[in-house]
């Protein structure tokens, strides 16, 4: 069974040798940092933080990442519990985390609410389409420290494509062996080598979207489905976002023409945390107005630790909805697509379009 696992990518997770904090030092006044030790924030950012008049309130969220990389490691996981979009990477322009980050990434994202349910709701979208099969072979974008990868093994052999050491570093210890250092832009495969391909919350940090589509369907089988799952609507956008370094957010009618422009076609879409909406849509409004009078230290301050698991049955309730139907909106979106037989997908209908 090891041997078989092995092969398929994936094998028994390797405890990292180093404790939580290793590698993880404070500056020796923190006063004296905007930001923490080793987390370059993109330069205008840099400037804005540093920018007497600090409109939007970014001096507040610079002191939100700083406290998270000091903290001890209880309190550090309890204030990731609260913030996906830190987990989901103090990232640079090209949408890669930090070293610090990928640690406490690999050592929360098995239960913290955000990430779990997203994770989740993936692999329930492959459960439907390929149940029992054991054959596929499947590429991970971005596949961050390698728990997607874990468990998609049991489809078959997956390979994952990280552009980070640290992360590639963190799989391995996972035990998953088929990662590879490559751009999403320019992977190092044949056309036609994977049955399945999986982007989570990678879209949106690419410069040309069209150009990753068109890339990630090159190496698709023909009648290989790519999974994608994004941010959605621009009115959504916040601090995290620009952090985060995304490019955009999308809707369900930029995301189809999307990826049909792309040569794939649309076989399914659907808006996610819906049931959260409400509170995410009003949490960012309260915060854009409250950043204005009272600085905001932690997202503690409005989202307390212990909610961490009402927020991931909320979040996993969508589920069994989504088994059957779409949900009508939602912060995120989740979508498959699919590489028609003769590759060409809807690059014809396109031009007509265009013409």
């Amino acid at each position: 069974m090891a041997a078989r696992r092995a092969a398929r990518g994936c094998g028994a997770r390797d405890l990292p040798a180093a404790s939580v904090d290793a590698g993880v030092q404070a500056p020796a006044d923190a006063r004296l940092s905007l930001q923490p030790r080793g987390l370059q924030l993109p330069a205008e950012l840099q400037h804005r933080l540093r920018s007497p008049g600090r409109p939007h309130g970014l001096l507040p969220a610079s002191r939100r990442l700083r406290s998270l990389v000091q903290a001890q490691p209880a309190a550090r996981y309890r204030d990731f519990l609260a913030q996906p979009e830190l987990l989901a990477g103090a990232r640079g322009a090209a949408g890669m985390m930090h070293g610090h980050t990928y640690r406490i990434l690999f050592e929360t994202e098995e239960r913290h609410w955000w990430l779990s349910s997203r994770r989740k709701m993936v692999l329930d979208w492959i459960e439907q389409r390929y149940r029992g099969r054991t054959d596929l072979h499947i590429l991970d974008v971005g596949c961050g420290t390698g728990l997607m990868l874990q468990e998609m093994q049991p489809y078959g052999m997956v390979e994952g494509v990280e552009l980070s050491d640290e992360a590639l570093e963190f799989c391995r210890q996972r035990g998953c062996r088929n990662v590879r250092k490559a751009s999403a832009m320019a992977l190092p495969f044949g056309d036609a080598s994977f049955d399945v391909l999986t982007a989570v919350d990678i879209l949106e940090h690419m410069d040309d979207d069209r150009g990753a589509l068109q890339e990630w369907a090159r190496v698709l089988k023909p009648g290989g489905r790519l999974f994608v799952f994004v941010p959605a609507h621009r009115w959504l956008w916040s601090l995290q976002d620009e952090i985060s370094g995304h490019k955009r957010r999308y809707t369900a009618r930029s995301l189809r023409r999307l990826v049909e422009a792309a040569g794939l076609r649309l076989e399914r879409q659907s808006y996610v945390s819906t049931l959260l909406f409400p509170v995410i849509v009003l949490g960012r409004l309260w915060l854009k107005v409250y950043r204005r009078f009272k600085d905001v230290k932690t997202e503690n301050d409005l989202h307390p630790a212990w909610s961490n698991g009402l927020l991931t049955r909320i979040f996993r309730a969508e589920i069994p909805f989504l088994r059957h139907a779409n949900l009508p909106f939602g912060a995120s979106l989740l979508s498959v697509t699919v590489k028609d037989g003769d590759g060409r997908g809807h690059l014809a209908g396109k031009a007509l379009t265009e013409a």
